[in-house]
């Protein structure tokens, strides 16, 4: 396993300064910030007065009384452009020295060592709700060679370690190798734990969907258009292998992937692949998984991928890092050559079984490097059996997730083409502890698509690319911080409304996209659509506050019951006041309710 699947891989904006300008995107003061030095609002505040939550700041919401968390990379791993202490001086951040009275600290449970894009969330959360606490954590394995099991018990712990900090919603963009598609790990048990005790679950979508591309040196693709960074099917279809790929398992008796749904028959899914002048790192993420019970797998299979010769020239199979998963992940198209389009053909093997049961089967780019080197694949359109395109797994497959994809603030027209759609279907249920299978569920779990669409390309003190001046924040994991703010200034809001009830009025309140990728739809793609987050508090502030339970009195007498009839209790003690109140019309007596507190 390549040390780099472990982490997150960065995906730099495509932002031109025409772009900015066509957009009206203003630095302006917002609500939150007074107009004089030195409060001076910093650059995350572009998304407040974009999508209108300075109107929600100037009626009172602003995040006091509540805790927001979110799990990324690293805090205050870097200094350059600005460190996290700038970050307070400037007013970007919270903290004693910030300048605009905004002085609890950041909490750091756990840091990381990586590019600090946890802080730049944390300025867009700040930049939101600048009253609340905020907390972070990363997650990252204690062990000198962890597994990839390893992994997933780190993120869950960050996980109940957000949980154990009292927050109200996390934040959370991490890309994890070890999320599964078919059960829900570790870090998705624990984040359904976390929504089951009543926090909100805010999760990116991720950055992992392929577009495939219209031409390449004017040669139209046929896949143009289409979702193709995953190919699924729900039963291995078994058939002869490549000569190839069978001399890789010698002695072994295998049966290969038959990709076409038809009455044909295809071993393999030929990718259409074109790396531009000045990419550094041709590499992409490669992952296959298959519908079993975690740490109760018989099956064995691998993923080759050959070249235009019919060799093998790259490997995805199960290793000491997998072990007990279902899963095989690794890099392949490492180092091919630039401005020349190739071919790689995809084979699916395994090692042939009695089992009549049907495998469900999955291989998924994993990678959100941009441009991508996949261009353009075989097979792109979904089938009864086949599922092209899906990309939301783990955390963000959870019921209760409230999953996010992205469009630009610049032009919310369009989804951004990395942003990860669904559907997906899970099998098994929650992964508690190590060594133990998942019960396979009675009803599969569908996840169609996102929650809804939240916003990037952020400004911010360092994070992002560098036009005119200004750093912009690209990506789900920038649009993520924006929802779940927004979320939690509704919790601010109505502390008495569910979490059903929060992502009902956010869903419904959201404006839909009637654009999508070929062959998909916009519930797959963009969720409910759009957030409003106007309309969403109006929505919010609708919601009827739960009545009061009375509180019976010291002889035992119903409250409800002498208000409905005028009667004075028989028990001394109440003053000359309270008797009145309590002897007057029933009119009177239906104003004495409890206020609930905000």
């Amino acid at each position: 396993m390549s040390a780099t699947l472990t982490t997150v891989r960065r995906l730099p904006a495509l932002l031109t300064v025409s772009a900015l300008v066509a957009a009206g995107l203003a630095l302006t003061p917002a609500a939150a910030y007074a107009a004089d030095a030195p409060c001076t609002p910093p650059p995350a505040t572009a998304v407040v007065d974009k999508l209108g939550i300075d109107q929600l700041q100037a009626s009172g919401l602003d995040g006091a009384g509540l805790t927001i968390g979110v799990i990324s990379t690293s805090y205050s791993a870097t200094t350059k452009p600005t460190s996290a202490a700038e970050d307070v001086a400037s007013g970007a951040l919270p903290g004693a020295a910030n300048p605009c009275g905004h002085t609890q600290e950041v909490k750091v449970i756990q840091d990381g060592s990586s590019d600090d894009e946890g802080r730049a969330m944390l300025q867009i959360v700040h930049a939101i709700a600048p009253a609340a606490d905020l907390v972070f954590t990363t997650a990252v394995a204690t062990s000198d060679d962890p597994t990839l099991v390893d992994d997933d018990m780190a993120l869950a712990k960050a996980v109940n370690d957000m949980a154990n900090a009292g927050v109200d919603v996390i934040v959370d963009d991490i890309m994890a190798p070890a999320d599964l598609a078919y059960a829900s790990g570790f870090a998705a048990s624990a984040a359904k734990a976390a929504t089951d005790a009543g926090i909100l679950y805010v999760v990116a979508a991720g950055n992992l969907n392929h577009v495939g591309a219209g031409s390449i040196f004017g040669v139209p693709l046929a896949s143009a258009g289409y979702s193709i960074g995953s190919w699924q099917t729900t039963e291995f279809r078994g058939t002869d292998c490549p000569a190839k790929v069978a001399e890789k398992r010698p002695g072994v008796e295998l049966e290969c992937m038959d990709f076409d749904p038809t009455a044909e028959i295809d071993n393999t899914d030929e990718f259409t692949l074109y790396a531009e002048p000045g990419v550094t790192d041709t590499s992409e993420g490669a992952v296959l998984q298959w519908a079993e019970a975690p740490f109760a797998t018989t099956s064995k299979l691998f993923a080759a991928f050959l070249d235009e010769n019919g060799e093998v020239a790259d490997l995805v199979e199960p290793d000491k890092y997998s072990v007990g998963l279902p899963l095989a992940i690794d890099e392949v198209f490492g180092g091919l050559p630039l401005n020349v389009t190739l071919t790689r053909s995809l084979v699916i093997a395994r090692e042939k079984t009695d089992s009549a049961a049907p495998l469900p089967v999955r291989f998924a780019f994993f990678d959100d490097d941009m441009p991508r080197t996949v261009l353009g694949a075989e097979y792109f359109q979904s089938t009864d059996t086949d599922t092209i395109g899906s990309m939301i797994i783990g955390r963000g497959a959870n019921p209760g997730s409230v999953t996010v994809a992205a469009t630009s603030l610049l032009d919310t027209a369009e989804l951004q083409p990395y942003s990860a759609g669904g559907p997906q279907v899970r099998y098994f249920g929650d992964v508690t502890d190590k060594g133990v299978a998942p019960a396979r569920l009675a009803t599969p779990e569908v996840r169609e698509g996102p929650t809804v669409t939240g916003v990037d390309d952020i400004p911010t003190t360092f994070f992002g690319q560098l036009v005119d001046g200004t750093y912009y924040y690209p990506g789900t994991s920038a649009a993520t911080p924006v929802v779940g703010t927004v979320m939690a200034l509704a919790r601010q809001a109505a502390p008495y409304a569910t979490n059903e009830q929060l992502k009902d009025a956010l869903t419904s309140t959201a404006t839909p996209y009637t654009f999508t990728w070929n062959g998909s739809t916009p519930a797959q793609t963009s969720g409910a659509g759009l957030i409003d987050p106007v309309a969403y508090l109006a929505a919010v502030r609708a919601l009827p506050a739960p009545s009061p339970t009375p509180t019976p009195s010291a002889d035992g007498t119903d409250p409800a019951e002498l208000a409905a009839t005028g009667a004075a209790p028989a028990a001394a003690g109440l003053t000359g006041l309270a008797l009145l109140v309590l002897g007057a019309a029933a009119a009177t007596a239906v104003t004495l309710r409890r206020r609930h507190t905000r």
